[in-house]
């Protein structure tokens, strides 16, 4: 389902910071990492900021955008796209280490509780 959906350029933007929820970015370095066009970043970033979803923050010259972790629609589609990783067939070790940053001894810890 989520190859079906990156062919959404608004999806692939919103799928960048679900996937690194601590990252800050803007609008040329997402472009450049995305594959598209200044423009339709900007486009997505301002559209998702004006929804609550992401902040922005100028520094100098340079306007960065992240994701609010606290919005609680963030809150639902991190979990939805997490359990969707899962469903394609990522093992939840791969999930947490590719998707969400998290450091091996963090996992390990997790896998040693069980």
């Amino acid at each position: 389902m989520l190859s079906e959906w990156r062919k959404f350029k608004g999806w692939c933007v919103l799928e960048f910071f679900l996937s690194k929820p601590g990252n800050k970015i803007h609008i040329k370095r997402l472009a450049r990492e995305l594959g598209i066009s200044p423009q339709t970043s900007n486009r997505y970033l301002r559209l998702y900021e004006a929804e609550g979803l992401l902040i922005s923050e100028t520094a100098g010259n340079v306007v960065q955008f992240y994701l609010d972790n606290e919005h609680p629609l963030v809150k639902d589609l991190k979990k939805l796209y997490f359990d969707m990783q899962l469903h394609e067939g990522k093992s939840m070790k791969e999930a947490l280490q590719s998707d969400f940053n998290v450091k091996n001894d963090k996992i390990d810890y997790v896998y040693e509780e069980e």
